[in-house]
């Protein structure tokens, strides 16, 4: 830790913080090239969200509260993958006979588990997982389009 303007600065989640949101706003371009209504700015939020909560959910575990109350950062984790999920779910509408935003939606949550995994510090699986997810997303799609169309 260093001594700045705001007190003590933690510079390991100085780099989590910049991290996540240069990986989801990775994704987000992606999305944003494919005129997808979630793009750069909402998949940089997903992820710093995401990152955030398991930073805190962790760092609870170190005040005193923890002493007096039974504290468990993995449900923080379940609640981001299922409140991420939940909201995917309000991306997926059905119209003339098939589906649209599977695609947004199911990158929106592996956002989030993207984040967790730099809040977590596994910086290696989060960016491999996000040049995984840059290749499905745009790779996958000319291989598609060369099989089906």
């Amino acid at each position: 830790m260093i001594e700045g303007l705001f007190g003590e600065v933690n510079l390991q989640i100085v780099f989590q913080l910049v991290l996540t949101t240069i990986l989801g706003a990775l994704i987000g371009v992606e999305r944003k090239q494919q005129e997808r209504a979630a793009g750069l700015r909402t998949f940089a939020l997903v992820a710093l969200a995401c990152t955030l909560f398991t930073i805190l959910s962790l760092s609870i575990i170190n005040t005193p509260y923890s002493q007096s109350v039974r504290l468990d950062p993995l449900r923080i984790i379940q609640s981001i993958a299922l409140g991420f999920g939940f909201l995917g779910g309000g991306i997926i509408i059905y119209r003339r006979f098939h589906l649209e935003g599977v695609t947004t939606a199911v990158a929106l949550w592996i956002t989030s588990a993207i984040g967790i995994a730099v809040g977590l510090k596994l910086y290696f699986l989060a960016t491999l997982v996000t040049l995984l997810v840059l290749i499905i997303l745009a790779g996958f799609r000319q291989i598609e389009k060369r099989i089906w169309d």
